[in-house]
């Protein structure tokens, strides 16, 4: 349904989201879903969780000391966004 496509040092990593495989877990530690290298120091080692998922978008939970920013919008650490 969708995917991430995510630019790492050691290349493009793309990962197929849908419903089956929630939540997805992303950040830098080793035991979240998609891995995101040091490169992005900017990302927490648990940055978000993808809880949700429809034909309209998906649902977040925000865990990551920096937020995450959505078309210019910042949504902080415990937000819940789509």
């Amino acid at each position: 349904m969708f995917k991430i496509v995510a630019l790492q040092a050691t290349g493009v990593r793309t990962l197929e989201v849908q419903p089956a495989s929630l939540p997805i877990s992303v950040g830098r530690s080793r035991n979240q879903t998609l891995v995101v290298d040091r490169r992005h120091d900017g990302v927490s080692g648990h940055h978000l969780d993808i809880v949700g998922l429809d034909a309209d978008g998906a649902d977040l939970v925000v865990h990551g000391d920096n937020g995450i920013s959505i078309e210019g919008t910042l949504h902080p650490a415990g937000a819940r966004c789509r």
